[in-house]
């Protein structure tokens, strides 16, 4: 099948964007800077997701729909920085998001039920004063969605999402360092991160360290 351009795309965003309305893309420029507003797109089954103003939202994939819907509407003061979609219900989504309490910020990961509206707090994660704004997060959820992977200032911990027990993964003080790509291998055998140092003469330049831990 034939691809949709990058005018097509813009054009169908901004008819989403004021059938609910949110604000639409600016497509004066040649070049689309979507800052943050546009992030975390993934596939779906036969869909594609991605978030939208805070908004988490379904792009269809069915032949000749391209009807986008948000399936997950933004909260006043809480910000998403990840999300999964469960594979055997759509309903069931599991998000990490952020939050300022008393001027100190805060990091849910939390269980939503979009059919009957309820919410479990699965942790709650205070990070360092100083950890860099992370917009993707750094949550990591099987393939078979039954285990959820989650950095708690100092360690690695993985959570169950059957039984509900939390398991101490390893222990990794960053101090002054950030974690970015928490990913999970296919085989569920290892786990991937980043630790990202910024550089001692500028601010843009960081010294990344890959890690793996062997499971």
């Amino acid at each position: 099948g034939g691809g949709v351009s990058y005018a097509e795309a813009a054009t169908e965003l901004n008819e989403f964007a004021e059938n609910n309305r949110l604000k639409g893309l600016d497509l004066s420029d040649k070049y689309l800077n979507v800052e943050d507003r546009l992030r975390v797109a993934k596939y779906y089954k036969n869909s594609y997701t991605f978030i939208y103003d805070g908004n988490i939202c379904m792009l269809s994939g069915k032949e000749g729909d391209k009807q986008i819907k948000i399936i997950r509407k933004s909260k006043e003061k809480s910000y998403v920085d990840s999300y999964y979609i469960d594979e055997n219900n759509e309903n069931i989504l599991y998000i990490e998001t952020s939050q300022y309490e008393n001027y100190m910020k805060k990091k849910t990961i939390v269980k939503e039920n979009t059919g009957n509206k309820s919410s479990e707090i699965l942790t709650t994660i205070i990070p360092y004063e100083y950890e860099k704004e992370d917009h993707d997060g750094v949550m990591e959820m099987s393939d078979d969605m039954k285990q959820l992977f989650y950095y708690k200032p100092s360690c690695i911990y993985s959570y169950d999402v059957n039984s509900g027990a939390n398991k101490y993964i390893v222990r990794h003080k960053l101090t002054t360092k950030d974690m970015f790509d928490l990913r999970l291998s296919k085989d569920k055998q290892y786990l991937f991160y980043t630790i990202g140092e910024q550089g001692a003469f500028s601010s843009s330049d960081v010294e990344y360290t890959f890690c793996v831990v062997d499971l």
